[in-house]
């Protein structure tokens, strides 16, 4: 059974009984370091595990076992274009091991999180000012199947189109714009206290905040390694092709990413994601059905 390790306020991972003991016989954990293990009430200092006594015993006593270990996010380090970068590239190639001491606080993350809304705001404004409106372009995808019951999504396709053309359009595409650099970080954080208590449900313990910092981060990763795709346009056949070629690769990169920010595997980010999703459907559907009933009342 796989046993969680943390060395406050940092998590240091989760390991087998194995690999925690050659890690207090190499010094890599210590002693005081504390552990947790589904069934058990409390988190427990190594020492104090039957299995891990003996091992723990034999290491030398030292002030800097009290130490904990200085964060190897670069962001964490200092706050630099040096340090973002060099982040976004760990986080890609090496995520456990750069999140191992990671203090995953949430004002950074949510720094980090705006910085990235504006790295992407050149290819958001190609999107939205310099490529064909995509209605135009599903519209002429959908008409060359001469199908009669494709009528109402053709007709909703060529009022979209029409109202494009309008020139408060483009004002509103600015407005929408600004407004996903502004709120877009908080909607995040507020994602990421939902998922928090996904992982709640789950019978899973991670700290709030470093829930939250995990969102904002693997998010902003995940958008900036997808920018190059906007700077394609809109293509309806290609949008469709890359979606069925590479969404269930982003999705691992994604949860993969999350999964090492929160110390727990891909599959319980997943999980927790996926729990969120099928509450968010139940309390929609719930409010649905309470507003027809209300109308028909």
């Amino acid at each position: 059974m796989q046993i969680h390790v943390a060395r406050p306020p940092n998590q240091l991972g989760v390991f087998s009984p194995e690999e925690v003991a050659a890690g207090l016989q190499a010094g890599r954990f210590l002693p005081s370091d504390q552990a947790w293990r589904d069934g058990m009430a409390a988190w427990t200092p190594l020492n104090q595990w039957e299995e891990f006594r003996s091992v723990a015993s034999a290491v030398p006593a030292s002030p800097a076992e009290a130490a904990v270990a200085p964060s190897q996010v670069p962001w964490e380090q200092g706050k630099s274009a040096g340090s973002f970068f060099a982040t976004l590239k760990a986080a890609v190639f090496s995520p456990r091991e750069t999140f191992a001491n990671a203090r995953l606080e949430f004002g950074d993350w949510l720094i980090f999180a705006y910085i990235t809304q504006l790295l992407v705001l050149p290819v958001r404004l190609l999107q939205a000012f310099g490529y064909e409106d995509p209605n135009v372009q599903m519209l002429r995808f959908f008409e060359q199947f001469n199908n009669p019951s494709l009528e109402p999504l053709l007709e909703g396709l060529r009022q979209n189109a029409n109202a494009a053309d309008l020139p408060i359009a483009g004002v509103m595409n600015g407005v929408s714009l600004i407004g996903g650099i502004v709120i877009g970080p908080l909607m995040l954080a507020l994602f990421g206290v939902l998922v928090w208590v996904g992982l709640w449900i789950m019978r899973q313990k991670v700290d709030c905040g470093r829930a939250i910092a995990a969102v904002l981060m693997s998010s902003s990763v995940a958008t900036i390694v997808a920018m190059p795709f906007g700077l394609l346009g809109f293509n309806f056949i290609l949008v469709f092709g890359l979606f069925c070629l590479l969404g269930i690769p982003y999705l691992i990169f994604y949860h993969r990413l999350h999964g090492a920010a929160i110390q727990r595997s891909a599959w319980v980010s997943f999980g927790a994601h996926v729990l969120v999703g099928v509450l968010a459907l139940c309390c929609f559907g719930c409010l649905v059905g309470l507003l027809g009933a209300a109308m028909i009342g």
